[in-house]
């Protein structure tokens, strides 16, 4: 669970727990948020140093302002407002894929799977080294019934290193395979 308090000289702090019981998953979302918020930081920190512009300087503190909007609107299952906050991060600064990223996890949270599987394409066609978009693109075809789909990209999510011990993503895998009816190969990931 993230904690936001602002400090007397006006920074953000994120305090990161890990609960007994939260799945890997979830804890591996809330780690892509604090590097997020991380990333964040350092451009405002360097705006501080005098190397962004004041223009520079407004467009990190608005893309801040408008992520952490979006994150509690997800937490507060408000996906509506949440895809609204995501969308000006990404007007502002349309190469944030951390931001289409939590934009299409907002659509798929809505049930607008086939509205969020572009976006998780797109990501994954700039980068490969983006297992969010990975899990996320798999669990979209996954609900929408298309195993084959959500097998591969469960596969190469599972490709690294974080992941594979998540047993989420395991029994996610040996769901698709089995239905597909592909018995033997959803005993192996349970």
């Amino acid at each position: 669970q993230f904690n936001f308090e602002n400090s007397t000289v006006g920074q953000i702090i994120i305090n990161s727990t890990i609960n007994e019981g939260i799945s890997n998953e979830t804890q591996f979302r809330l780690d892509t948020f604090e590097k997020y918020f991380e990333k964040l930081f350092k451009e405002i920190e360097l705006s501080k140093q005098g190397g962004l512009s004041v223009d520079e300087e407004i467009l990190v503190e608005l893309k801040f302002e408008h992520f952490q909007k979006g994150y509690d609107a997800i937490q507060n299952e408000i996906y509506g407002e949440a895809i609204t906050e995501f969308d000006k991060v990404i007007r502002l600064d349309p190469n944030d894929l951390g931001a289409k990223n939590n934009k299409a996890v907002a659509l798929s949270l809505a049930g607008q799977h086939l509205e969020a599987i572009p976006l998780y394409l797109e990501i994954l066609n700039k980068t490969q080294n983006f297992p969010d978009a990975l899990v996320n693109i798999a669990h979209s075809y996954s609900n929408l019934g298309n195993y084959a789909d959500a097998i591969r990209y469960y596969g190469m999510a599972l490709t690294f290193d974080y992941n594979k011990n998540d047993a989420h993503l395991w029994n996610n895998l040996g769901y698709a395979y089995g239905k597909l009816n592909k018995l033997e190969d959803a005993i192996s990931a349970y």
